[in-house]
């Protein structure tokens, strides 16, 4: 049998991220995500950056701004990926 995963979150983070969790932080789109957005645009030179969450997202999101700018209608995938870069197609 081959291990793919181990635990690598101790219970004791588990704790300390509950008791930060209960302090009802901001989440997403904070302020220091639209910092590091422009901070990455300027190292980009590019106008503009959008922070997503995974990289899933940023499959779907990238597959859409494909589409939309391009008018794409087909797409060769290979045969052997994950899910999440096929998904944002079908």
């Amino acid at each position: 049998m081959v291990k793919l995963v181990s635990d690598t979150i101790s219970n004791d983070d588990i704790d300390k991220l509950v008791d930060w969790l209960k302090t009802y932080p901001r989440l997403t789109k904070g302020n220091l995500t639209i910092e590091f957005e422009q901070k990455w645009s300027e190292w980009l030179g590019v106008k503009h950056s959008v922070y997503v969450n995974s990289g899933s997202s940023a499959n779907l999101l990238m597959v859409y701004a494909l589409k939309y700018k391009y008018k794409i209608n087909s797409v060769v995938v290979p045969s052997l990926s994950w899910a999440t870069d096929l998904s944002p197609f079908i």
